[in-house]
């Protein structure tokens, strides 16, 4: 029984039993192109976690270590990793943990840090564009932002929601705060009507001089 590292082509799911496999090979000769085909071989993995390689590209591969012999079968992959994906522990401290896709692209991660006390969920759209979900314990603060947008739970800022210009601030010592035109009483404006601020008193008097009765409603205010 002996181990070598091996280079791991694109993975693919047994057809009968639906295991993760992956197309091996070695590496003979000056160029990538001169490969020794070493098999489709299984993916043993961590319990609770199943990851398929991504096939090789210009800018790196996954790489595995394959054990001969095993269980009668010809070999298994035991552990592997992707050299492109080495960019994420640039950051990283020690007590750091990640999940990520096993892509080039890196479009979707989990990141737990010890030091920070963070939970970051990551994604990227199609165009590159960034978005997460940030539940930091250090600062005492939840966030959702991405594409321009932000939704934020925090003990000093309360509750926060932007959208472009607009922003709604909701704190249990100051109250609610609104920036941007709002629009209170319907999800959209009706033609020719509006709404105003006044005494109740003068309510009466408007709706004496109009001939029918104008109902006030109290603490609404709209289209400001």
């Amino acid at each position: 029984m002996s181990a070598q590292l091996v280079r791991l082509n694109n993975g693919f799911l047994a057809v009968k039993t639906n295991a993760p496999m992956a197309s091996c090979f070695n590496v003979v000769g000056p160029s990538d192109a001169d490969q020794e085909p070493f098999g489709d071989l299984p993916l043993i993995q961590c319990l609770g976690l199943s990851a398929l390689p991504y096939p090789p590209t210009e800018d790196g591969h996954a790489e595995g270590i394959a054990i001969e012999g095993v269980g009668g079968l010809p070999g298994v992959i035991v552990s592997a990793w992707d050299t492109r994906t080495f960019s994420l522990f640039g950051k990283r401290e020690p007590g750091d943990t990640v999940l990520h896709s096993t892509g080039p692209n890196k479009a979707a991660q989990v990141i737990c840090t010890e030091k920070k006390r963070q939970v970051i969920l990551a994604t990227k759209s199609s165009d590159g564009e960034a978005a997460m979900v940030v539940l930091d314990g250090k600062n005492k603060k939840f966030q959702i932002l991405g594409w321009g947008l932000l939704l934020e739970l925090s003990e000093k800022g309360g509750i926060v929601i932007e959208a472009g210009a607009c922003r709604i601030t909701v704190h249990p010592d100051n109250g609610i705060a609104i920036q941007g035109a709002t629009t209170t009483g319907g999800a959209m404006a009706v033609p020719m009507m509006s709404m105003a601020v006044a005494p109740a008193a003068t309510w009466t008097a408007l709706g004496a001089l109009a001939g029918q009765p104008i109902t006030a409603i109290p603490n609404a205010m709209g289209g400001l």
